[in-house]
């Protein structure tokens, strides 16, 4: 927790960011504990963390100091597999955090948080997941301020044979590091396959 609060305290003059998407938070216990204690310098006052689909516990979570309008969601991915075992694996997908903030001048944006299958599952999982962000993103007035952020699991092989940031999320979104990081390799280096990949986006 030292580590992590470290690394999000580097930015906003040692404040972090303002709306801050974190994933794998076991529960809310977790999340008051490092709120409270490690990054107490941020001075969060909204936390939000509703328990998923994943019964190990790995879930998403907001924080920032801005308030929200209304209640958060966690949507459920309508995944369909091609096979029982894909089924049952499936149900234990995480979902899609959804919450609107309230900005300091009066405009609202929505945060989607997400946590996609990873690259040892289906390429064809992710594009469900895709699919159902991108749903998501319509149904918000057209005016609407939106940022989907969080581990998309989309590795360097599966962007290259799929495109799955170029085409899929391009679609609908503007994405971090196609526009801002023309010079970054990566957020995540695998080292079996000497390969850089952007799992972590901003969109």
């Amino acid at each position: 927790m030292d580590r992590l609060a470290a690394s999000i305290l580097q930015v906003n003059n040692g404040k972090g960011p303002d709306i801050l998407i974190v994933e794998e938070i076991e529960n809310m216990n977790v999340l008051k504990k490092f709120n409270e204690g490690h990054l107490k310098a941020a001075n969060y006052q909204t936390l939000v963390l509703i328990e998923g689909f994943d019964k190990r516990g790995i879930d998403i979570a907001f924080l920032s100091r801005l308030k929200m309008e209304g209640k958060a969601k966690l949507n459920k991915i309508p995944f369909k597999g091609k096979s029982k075992n894909d089924e049952k694996w499936m149900k234990r997908s995480r979902g899609i955090l959804q919450g609107t903030f309230i900005l300091p001048d009066g405009q609202k944006m929505t945060i989607f948080g997400v946590h996609f299958p990873s690259p040892s599952n289906p390429t064809y999982w992710r594009k469900q997941a895709i699919a159902e962000l991108n749903k998501l993103i319509r149904k918000l007035p057209k005016d609407h301020r939106a940022i989907a952020g969080g581990d998309f699991n989309i590795s360097g092989q599966d962007e290259y044979e799929n495109k799955l940031y170029s085409n899929y999320l391009g679609k609908e979104w503007i994405v971090s590091h196609k526009i801002g990081c023309d010079e970054c390799k990566g957020t995540n280096y695998y080292h079996y396959k000497r390969q850089w990949s952007f799992l972590d986006a901003l969109l």
